[in-house]
């Protein structure tokens, strides 16, 4: 039985990882917060439930959008933020990283893939070292009073 389990956590593994095989990351710093960023080459038409969520800073902002192709080290990632449908047409608005801290703003058809950022998660800053004097210190004198 024991075998069992472990092929198949293995098995979930494997298909979890074969699953996001074409998803990379990168990290960036806008406004003074460290982001991990998610970017995988997709399409809006077929994948329009990864844009517009609360994982995209940037969706519905293209100064924000800006900002983050501009924090991006990694060439050609495209920060989507805009979905305009008129006049017959189906368009994507983004801005695209090129890698040097620059960034290129267009439109592209909805149909078409590109390397798009689909999240950013905010990475936690580390404890200062200076912060977490006073608590080694309070478990020192703890320590000390249960010895006693």
């Amino acid at each position: 039985m024991n075998v069992i389990m472990k092929l198949l956590i293995s098995l979930l593994c494997l298909c979890s990882t074969l699953a996001s095989a074409n998803a990379a990351t990168t990290s960036v710093t806008v406004g003074g917060q460290d982001y991990t960023i998610t970017y995988e080459s997709l399409a809006y038409d077929s994948n329009e439930s990864q844009f517009n969520n609360t994982d995209m800073p940037w969706w519905g902002n293209s100064s924000t959008a800006q900002s983050f192709a501009q924090a991006t080290s990694v060439d050609s990632v495209h920060y989507g933020y805009e979905h305009f449908t008129g006049f017959g047409l189906s368009a994507l608005y983004y801005y695209r990283a090129d890698g040097n801290g620059g960034s290129t703003a267009a439109s592209t058809a909805t149909s078409n893939n590109r390397n798009y950022a689909v999240s950013a998660v905010a990475v936690p800053a580390p404890l200062p070292i200076l912060g977490i004097l006073p608590i080694v210190g309070f478990l020192k004198r703890m320590r000390k009073r249960q010895r006693t």
